[in-house]
């Protein structure tokens, strides 16, 4: 099995749990249009670094879509939570995103020590996974944020 069959049944497998999760269509299709856009991300960071698509990066590309899958599913939830409170959908959205805003800071803070690191010591093993963390992170962040 390829590495991009592995990230396509990666994929349909996140999908199925988020929809067992949320029991409709919507959350799952919002989930792996993130994942699509992250790994997107990753590729295009890769592609202006010169680096290549190796073991590493693969690896830090599945940990990517697993971050951000794991902030939309929180996300979802709380905006779920401000509905079912009587908030109309916009509201609820903001009011949602607010509350999430300090974790995915955290994060995006985070990734902002390891991006640049793998630009300083560009030999080292991990740079490659390093650098698809850090890039994508600030990038699906912004885009997670305007989305909203």
């Amino acid at each position: 099995m390829g590495r991009s069959a592995c990230l396509f049944a990666g994929l349909v497998l996140v999908a199925i749990i988020v929809s067992f999760e949320f029991g409709d269509w919507r959350a799952p299709l919002l989930t792996v249009i993130l994942a699509l856009a992250v790994l997107t991300s990753v590729l295009g960071s890769l592609l202006l670094t010169g680096m290549t698509l190796n073991i590493s990066s693969f690896v830090g590309a599945i940990m990517m879509v697993g971050i951000v899958g794991e902030k939309a599913v929180f996300l979802i939830q709380d905006a779920r939570e401000e509905l079912r409170r009587g908030l109309p959908v916009r509201e609820a959205w903001v009011e949602a995103s607010r509350k999430r805003l300090r974790a995915v800071m955290m994060t995006v803070f985070a990734s902002h020590r390891t991006g640049p690191s793998a630009i300083r010591y560009p030999r080292r093993e991990m740079a490659a996974m390093r650098w698809a963390l850090g890039s994508s992170v600030r990038r699906s962040s912004i885009l997670r944020e305007s989305a909203a």
